[in-house]
């Protein structure tokens, strides 16, 4: 596995799609992490604002042989780790959103099909307070 930490990038997703090729070349399985991403990227092209306290990151897997049930695999997996780490409990909004415990988005996933063999999946959390 690659895995290249970042303190600060702009987005974990264009970076690991921009530097795809060549990183495959050396590992399929690849992570890109930051402590603080600065133009995260959302459904359909948003913004994601990163608070303080968050995880983002992007990473390469293997799709689902149905590709439309991989993001919701995901966050199912996401809201699983969530609960188990932090013992909060969280629920998954079709079709990629993180609700917290009081129902308000605390984070995202983002995938990119690429082939049959690779998925870019992108995901964001708040971890702490939520700024407005």
């Amino acid at each position: 596995m690659i895995h290249k930490h970042f303190t600060t990038i702009d987005s974990t997703q264009k970076y690991l799609k921009d530097n795809l090729e060549d990183l495959l070349q050396k590992d399929p399985t690849i992570l890109i992490s930051t402590s603080e991403q600065t133009q995260g990227i959302g459904r359909n092209g948003h913004n994601w604002k990163g608070q303080s306290n968050a995880l983002a990151l992007s990473f390469t897997i293997l799709p689902n042989t149905d590709v439309s049930v991989t993001p919701l695999e995901l966050g199912v997996l996401t809201i699983k780790k969530k609960k188990t780490q932090f013992n909060i409990k969280c629920y998954l909004k079709w079709p990629n959103d993180i609700l917290g415990p009081h129902l308000q988005k605390c984070g995202g996933i983002l995938t990119q099909y690429i082939n049959p063999q690779t998925v870019i999946a992108g995901i964001g959390i708040n971890l702490g307070k939520m700024e407005h």
